[in-house]
């Protein structure tokens, strides 16, 4: 990725990989994202309610 391109960035996001694998397809980091993303957010609803 450019240099540019991770200027205008608002966030920088790395998935470490172990083994032989250098690149993920675009939808598979995704999913992982977002399920980090909902992962997170049900953990803070589940410390908020108690």
């Amino acid at each position: 990725m450019s240099k540019e391109a991770l200027k205008m960035a608002d966030a920088i996001v790395e998935i470490p990989m172990f083994g032989v694998n250098i690149s993920l397809n675009v939808m598979v980091s995704l999913g992982i994202v977002l399920y980090k993303v909902i992962e997170k957010t049900q953990e803070d609803k589940l410390v908020a309610s108690q």
